[in-house]
This record gives structure tokens, C-alpha cells and sequence, in this order.
């Protein structure tokens, strides 16, 4: 009775570890973000990719892209961006920080680059392949 006692302890105990072990959920492989910029004096929308660790540059903004992580297909569509946007006056050449913080597909009016010149705001993270886990904007 009592070896079978320590038998059962053993394999919860067993068991406990072995969900203690596992790893917690990843977020998908995401390689850029896709924003879209809208520059309020022409009118003009663009859609322009911004590799993760790396920085582009739209006329007078700069964005540097730190993290993208969409939600899996079987999720509700989410896509998470932490960038920072610089803006170049005309003349200068030195930058100053608009915008440092999320952004969130699924809400783009909450936390948008709100700039008297540009809205930018993130539509999708994409793989190397070019596919986009979530859109929904």
C-alpha cells in the first residue's frame, strides 16, 4: 500500500516537472511589419515594410522597428508593434523622437502616430515569405 502511495506521488511529481519543462508559447516568426503612412497634405497613402531591428525611411520620417508579433491563425487577428518614428524637419539633420511606444493593428486611432503632417499606424507582421498572420485594420 505504501510503495503504491510513493508509486503515485512519484508520477505526479514526474508529471509536474515534465509541464514545468514545457515552453512557454512563442509568438510566430515575424520578419517585418507592414505600416501604412498617410501624408495629410497630398492626400497620399503608402504601405511600406520595416524589417524587426532595422530602420526605413519615408520622406521626412524615420521608423525603427524593435518588435512584431502576430497572433496564430486560429486566434483573434492581433498584430503588436513596438516602433519609434523620428521626423526630419526640412533643413535639419538631426531627427526628433514623434512617437515611441505599441501599436496595435486592431485599434489603429489608439496608439497612431499622430503627426500635423503623417498618420502611421501597423496593418500586418509577415514571415521571409511574405505572408501576413493578421491584417485586420
Amino acid at each position: 500500500m505504501i510503495l503504491s502511495a510513493l508509486f503515485c506521488f512519484a508520477l505526479l511529481l514526474g508529471g509536474a516537472e515534465a509541464l514545468a519543462e514545457e515552453e512557454p508559447e512563442k509568438p510566430l516568426p515575424t520578419h517585418e511589419a507592414a505600416f501604412r503612412i498617410l501624408d495629410k497634405i497630398t492626400g497620399r497613402v503608402e504601405e511600406r515594410a520595416v524589417p524587426v531591428g532595422e530602420t526605413r525611411r519615408f520622406e521626412n520620417l524615420e521608423i525603427q522597428l524593435h518588435y512584431c508579433r502576430a497572433s496564430a491563425p486560429e486566434e483573434r487577428p492581433e498584430t503588436v508593434v513596438f516602433a519609434e518614428i523620428f521626423f526630419y524637419p526640412l533643413g535639419e539633420e538631426d531627427p526628433f523622437r514623434v512617437f515611441s511606444g505599441w501599436m496595435f493593428a486592431s485599434s489603429p486611432s489608439a496608439n497612431a502616430l499622430e503627426h500635423p503632417i503623417y498618420d502611421v499606424w501597423p496593418i500586418a507582421c509577415r514571415t521571409l515569405s511574405g505572408t501576413a498572420f493578421s491584417s485586420k485594420a
